[in-house]
């Protein structure tokens, strides 16, 4: 998708080197606890907290000044979740030398043409800009890819970045956005949207001044990783200051939309080489669905497809036993009608089924939702039949996240299947973490083991 006046700046071409690791601050992370880390951390033992605080010390190979050979049958393999790993060690371990690829182009300003987007690369500012703006909603939020910025090094590398794909799911997002506000009581409604994290965001920064986005990236970039959640940091960068001037205006009792990255779910392309920083989207039980007044349930997606993500099935058929109205739409519905001024449509020339005509006929195809079309019709209702009737309804099946429900006060939470990402780590007698191996943990030990060679204060 590819919007017809994209017209890009110069990307950015300065490549500096990227300055030495440095150790992350102490203490940080017990401030901005995500919901799953924070029941990790509330099922650790004292023998468990020892063995995390002794992983802090990654660099106990270069502190004791050991060859990366000595001592090596004294050591121990064993998975470490990679987040863990990478929240304990640095972002890039084990590929402290290497840069980020991105697959989205940099910027050098930002979707406001300018360059606020540097204020963005703080944590704690980019947390402001995308956090929901309802109380009732933050709770839902992880933000642990945003608070990835308190690493220096990857802040560093980090530019605002887009691409053709993140400015044509924009561009539609005022069409969908039209429609959920048009809708009676729009408060009622949830949106979740399952599309690749730059399109994700660029999606819920063209509905943001309708729709509480509330973003849920649980990962952290790494030069080797699975998930290229860079890409996802870097769209965000490129909207940040966009998102929170919507912010600002969006009405009380919005509808939500809850953003997820659907690369969280990628399958390896090598299992040796790669870093498996993918991870589990954690969905609100219907439960505290309905204690927030949602009625209706609809799955956003690239194009139709008849399935949701399989972590998300478990979640989706519980929404639908309760009697939530669960229902799919797919962005690539809603297209340009070239006789509408962009300048002159509250949609920006998109409509459900491509026409203004077809756009109130989305109501037609959604009858959870009933039509306000206030005091003259803003659309047409006439039949969209460029646009196939949606026919999803949840099911369950098998899938490697079936059955793994473990409950919690915020909502579902998920363990990872064996092997997800996870990284087998080699731990020497003090427990310190001294080298970790690409790839996913469910192929055994075999392959090398990267040696870092930060020093966090262990030996």
């Amino acid at each position: 998708m590819k919007h017809p006046d994209d017209r890009r700046p110069d990307p950015v071409t300065d490549a500096d080197d990227a300055p030495a690791a440095a150790p992350p601050r102490e203490g940080w992370w017990e401030a901005a606890l995500t919901r799953r880390e924070a029941a990790q951390r509330a099922g650790v033992g004292l023998g468990g907290l020892a063995v995390l605080l002794g992983a802090a010390g990654l660099g106990g190979v270069a502190a004791c000044g050991r060859s990366d050979d000595e001592g090596l049958d004294d050591d121990k393999v064993e998975p470490r979740d990679a987040i863990e790993v990478q929240k304990q060690v640095g972002w890039a371990v084990g590929a402290e030398d290497q840069t980020l690829r991105f697959n989205t182009t940099p910027m050098v300003s930002d979707s406001q043409k300018g360059t606020d987007w540097q204020r963005y690369k703080q944590p704690a500012s980019l947390l402001g800009a995308t956090s929901p703006k309802q109380e009732a909603w933050r709770g839902f939020a992880a933000p642990t890819l945003f608070q990835a910025l308190e690493q220096k090094t990857l802040a560093d590398q980090m530019r605002p970045t887009r691409s053709g794909d993140v400015i044509g799911a924009y561009a539609r997002g005022p069409a969908l956005a039209s429609l959920m506000a048009a809708a009676e009581e729009p408060g009622k409604t949830l949106l979740i949207v399952d599309m690749p994290g730059p399109q994700a965001v660029g999606l819920a920064a063209g509905m943001a001044d309708k729709v509480e986005p509330v973003f849920h990236f649980d990962n952290w970039p790494h030069p080797r990783g699975v998930v290229p959640s860079h890409d996802t940091l870097g769209a965000t960068l490129y909207y940040a200051a966009e998102l929170e001037a919507k912010k600002a205006q969006r009405p009380e009792g919005a509808p939500v939309a809850l953003v997820l990255d659907k690369q969280r779910l990628s399958q390896p392309t090598s299992e040796s080489t790669q870093f498996d920083n993918r991870y589990v989207a954690t969905l609100p039980s219907a439960k505290a669905l309905k204690e927030r007044g949602i009625e209706r349930v609809m799955y956003v997606t690239e194009r139709p497809i008849q399935t949701e993500s399989d972590d998300l099935n478990d979640d989706m058929v519980a929404y639908a036993d309760a009697g939530l109205k669960t229902a799919m739409v797919p962005l690539s519905a809603f297209e340009r009608d070239e006789s509408v001024a962009q300048a002159d449509s509250e949609t920006n020339g998109y409509y459900y089924g491509g026409s203004r005509q077809t756009h109130g006929g989305f109501y037609a195809y959604y009858p959870m939702f009933i039509w306000l079309p206030g005091p003259s019709p803003r659309w047409g209702s006439a039949t969209p039949r460029t646009v196939a009737r949606p026919q999803y309804r949840p099911a369950p099946r098998p899938t490697v996240f079936s059955a793994r429900t473990t409950g919690g006060a915020a909502g579902v939470g998920r363990t990872k299947p064996t092997g997800f990402g996870r990284v087998s780590a080699r731990v020497n007698a003090s427990g310190h973490v001294v080298g970790t191996r690409y790839g996913t943990t469910s192929r055994g030990t075999s392959g090398s083991y990267g040696r870092s060679r930060s020093n966090f204060g262990g030996g």
